[in-house]
């Protein structure tokens, strides 16, 4: 059942010259984009060096040339599943090793990248024209994801499509994300695909269909695992049909899929693998030390995370390849504590027990979860924060509703703005942003913006907030 309202509907006036010019460049500048990464794979001459070679599994080696992308970590080992070789077990030509449940390589299964030793007769899709059809793919959900959200944020009297109220929601929100959608684009990372299933959990939180909710949650820790801290939401507001549609999904994405593609030996080794060759491997570094350097080895990596971030300010004298692979005993306390308060304060904000019928504090709520889980993998990725598209548009809800026009006021534009320079310049190369962690800050004062919006939407004093965007 969609949420109703009496409330005036925005100004429903034609999008200015700029606005019609900033969304058509947009979609232009993806395509090219696009292009210009399967070029710069096709190009690049950074060869491998003797440690990646050493990482290559099973005898199988790489291209003679490096790719300038994680994508092929998905579909070699999509290629592995579909010929029967340890996914886990066989790396791509960086000689990084898949990390994930089968699910996601099982559906890449068609854009399979084989190693360029192995060749079969009709093995047509080159790796290239692989990446351009994920870049198209990606792209293309994650304005999907935007567009749907911002439709059930909208309610039942939405703006006439390709009003100026209906396009400013979805532009603004893509272009303040666009340098960190870019950067997972770039990566041919997951980040895009992440948006699609958050926004779909979110836009059916708001229209109350709670099971569908579920199944689009499940779908996203099917994917990435660790969205399962998103399970605080159905959590926190006692929702049952929430949880047993995430129950559902995650049977159907972990064992019914894997199990009819390729088969009950199979998937059972495959998630023996995952626990220890990944969980463990992660937990220790006494095993499987490939394993752990990937995942754990907090000057390996590019991250953001509060416990990289005060590792970093420790060690800022020194260049991140010679400082300690491993932090203090004591920062990771310091990280979880963090994080808990982050936690706590997000569920203090959104309030014990209330069902949260209105949009934007469903979204808000969502929004602030999603940001603290970016915060809490010791290895968080800039491009993690992809996902912020959906504390975005609940930002941008949040500040028209109060304003009742389509400006975005002082306080939201320094929480956007700074999100966005904070990614552009990180992904310039500036290496000393990077390690006192602006990208960081950048996301504590999104989080502080989305926990005073609920608090706002919460506060017994409120004006009416059960009504759509509209």
């Amino acid at each position: 059942m969609a949420h109703t309202s009496s409330a005036p509907q925005l100004p429903a006036e034609p999008p200015l010259p700029i606005e019609r010019f900033g969304l058509i460049a947009l979609l232009v500048g993806m395509v090219i984009f696009g292009a210009a990464l399967a070029i710069r794979a096709s190009f690049s001459d950074r060869k491998l060096t003797p440690h990646q070679r050493a990482l290559v599994a099973e005898g199988f080696r790489g291209r003679p040339s490096r790719t300038k992308t994680d994508l092929d970590v998905y579909l070699r080992a999509a290629w592995a599943f579909r010929t029967g070789h340890d996914a886990y077990k066989i790396t791509d030509d960086n000689g990084w090793h898949y990390l994930y449940p089968p699910l996601f390589a099982i559906l890449l299964m068609p854009l399979a990248d084989p190693p360029a030793s192995i060749t079969y007769p009709g093995w047509a899709v080159p790796f290239q024209l692989s990446m351009f059809i994920w870049f198209l793919i990606s792209s293309a959900l994650a304005v999907l994801g935007v567009h749907m959200l911002a439709n059930a944020l909208e309610g039942d009297r939405p703006p006439a499509p390709w009003s100026r109220p209906w396009v400013r929601l979805r532009l603004l929100t893509l272009l303040f994300c666009i340098p960190a959608i870019g950067r997972a684009l770039a990566r041919g990372q997951t980040g895009p695909l992440l948006i699609f299933l958050l926004a779909g959990f979110t836009a059916d939180l708001i229209r109350r269909r709670h099971f569908r909710a579920g199944l689009w949650l499940a779908g996203a820790i099917c994917l990435k695992i660790i969205p399962a801290f998103l399970l605080l939401y159905p959590l926190w507001r006692r929702n049952a049909r929430c949880l047993v549609g995430c129950l559902v999904g995650l049977v159907i994405g972990l064992l019914v899929i894997p199990v009819a593609v390729i088969g009950p030996q199979r998937t059972w080794h495959a998630y023996r693998q995952i626990y220890t060759q990944v969980l463990e491997a992660g937990a220790t570094s006494a095993t499987h030390e490939s394993r752990s350097g990937e995942l754990t080895k907090i000057n390996a990596t590019d991250s953001n995370s509060p416990l990289t971030v005060m590792h970093n300010l420790m060690h800022l004298d020194v260049p991140r390849p010679l400082r300690p692979g491993k932090p203090e005993p004591w920062l990771p306390w310091v990280h979880w504590s963090i994080i808990a308060a982050l936690t706590a304060g997000t569920l203090m904000a959104a309030g014990w027990g209330r069902q949260g019928d209105d949009p934007i504090a469903i979204t808000l709520f969502v929004g602030a979860l999603i940001l603290v889980h970016i915060m809490a993998s010791p290895v968080s990725h800039p491009h993690y924060y992809a996902m912020a598209a959906i504390p975005v548009l609940g930002l941008i809800a949040l500040t028209w509703r109060q304003r009742g026009d389509l400006n975005l006021g002082r306080w939201t534009e320094i929480v956007l703005w700074s999100f966005l320079v904070a990614h552009a310049l990180t992904a310039a190369g500036i290496v000393i942003l990077r390690d006192i962690g602006i990208v960081l800050m950048a996301g504590l004062l999104m989080w502080y913006a989305v926990a005073r919006g609920l608090v706002q939407l919460n506060n017994p004093g409120r004006p009416e907030i059960s009504q759509p965007l509209t």
